[in-house]
């Protein structure tokens, strides 16, 4: 069976979680004898397509240019249509598989070349809410752009990719019953759940054991509101009066990064180590010396950075939000949280226990047997063998 992945994002070029985990799909894919092509981007002013092999897999990744301003996903199809269809010709997949934003409006025109399959990350209407709310709340200009002014656009293009699909698939049961409330119950017999996995040969490898400290707390993501980027300021300021010696890493940028740097040198937060953009050994490095990863997000979909943390034996931390109970087994193998001031309670308490050993092992354990891609890889390749047989 021959798979076209479709994403805007994809290692090195990636904004968010959704490029590690068509990453961690391509591999668990080839793994279970999918062959696949990414048809992937770049982002500056050079034209030409980019062909590629990964080292690692023997996958073909085929990149097309676009302008490195948003919406980089439209962009992509816009001003590479004909490319792209000629392209998709020349490899004949059986399926095409993209990721949210990424297939619409090219999906007109390919849905005619093999049936599409579309995976969703999250709800245009969740983040709309959450857009909204940080106008008065330390949000910025970029954030009402994109997920208030911009949600009309979002939604017409996920209902467009949903209605051209032959069947999707969500990343959650919860977001399976957002999407269902936002876009219609029209699409329930569509709509599946496939939840995020982790290629863990892969992860272990690229994973060193380091000396691991009770007090120290990873934070990787983009640094908005909605990610809950100025609660890692209020985290730290606790930490500082209760706890002074426990330590977040936060790597990552975004529209706060500045006035996160100008807080923690006003506030002293000495506690706080902003690290920008890094590179995946990095953050491998900053995760093998953690043994909480906190993400003080208002909404996620099935955020990757927990679930390769969680595979690894580390402690999400989260509020209580319906993603995070379902992620955590409804809080059996993490840390959730009514809200930043409960969330640094429970950190502290939980650092001060002699021996986390058995909890950290039990959500590695678990976290294995339940996110390995290669079961989602599996359950992708009957549902790409199920399209297939129904045309």
């Amino acid at each position: 069976m021959r798979v076209a992945v479709m994403s805007s994002e994809y290692p090195p070029f990636i904004v968010g979680g959704v490029g590690t985990y068509v990453e961690n799909l391509v591999l668990g894919l080839n793994k279970v004898g999918v062959k696949v092509t990414v048809l992937s981007g770049y982002p500056g002013s050079r034209r030409g397509i980019l062909r590629t092999t990964e080292a690692n897999s023997q996958v073909d990744v085929i990149r097309f240019p676009y302008p490195d301003v948003p919406p980089r996903h439209t962009w992509l199809q816009l001003l590479n249509m004909k490319d792209l269809c000629r392209v998709i010709k020349t490899i004949d997949p059986d399926v095409i598989h993209g990721q949210q934003g990424s297939v619409y409006p090219a999906s007109i025109k390919l849905k005619t070349l093999a049936p599409i399959i579309v995976t969703f990350h999250s709800s245009p209407k969740a983040w709309q809410i959450i857009g909204t709310h940080s106008i008065l709340h330390g949000g910025t200009p970029e954030d009402f752009l994109t997920y208030v002014l911009g949600y009309p656009l979002t939604y017409f293009t996920y209902k467009r990719e949903l209605r051209d699909s032959r069947a999707a698939v969500a990343v959650s049961r919860v977001l399976v019953s957002e999407l269902l409330d936002e876009m219609g119950t029209q699409y329930s017999e569509k709509l599946c759940a496939i939840e995020n996995g982790v290629d863990l040969e892969e992860l272990d490898r690229e994973y060193h054991d380091g000396l691991e400290s009770p007090d120290t707390i990873l934070f990787a993501g983009r640094l908005n509101w909605q990610k809950g980027a100025l609660n890692l300021i209020h985290l730290a300021t606790c930490f500082l009066t209760e706890k002074p010696e426990l330590k977040v890493i936060v790597h990552g940028r975004g529209p706060l990064l500045n006035k996160m740097k100008h807080l923690a040198t006003t506030l002293g937060l000495k506690n706080l180590d902003l690290r920008g953009f890094t590179s995946k050994t990095e953050l491998m490095e900053s995760m093998a010396k953690s043994t909480f990863i906190v993400l003080p997000s208002f909404y996620e979909g099935f955020p990757m950075i927990l679930v390769e943390g969680m595979c690894l034996g580390k402690i999400p931390v989260m509020f209580d939000l319906p993603y995070a109970r379902e992620l955590t087994e409804n809080g059996a193998n993490g840390i959730l949280a009514k809200d930043t001031q409960d969330m640094a309670a429970k950190i502290i308490s939980m650092s001060r226990q002699r021996d986390l050993q058995d909890f950290k092992a039990t959500i590695k354990r678990t976290s294995r047997a339940k996110f390995d891609m290669k079961l989602k890889a599996m359950q992708y390749r009957d549902l790409y063998k199920y399209v297939c047989n129904s045309v």
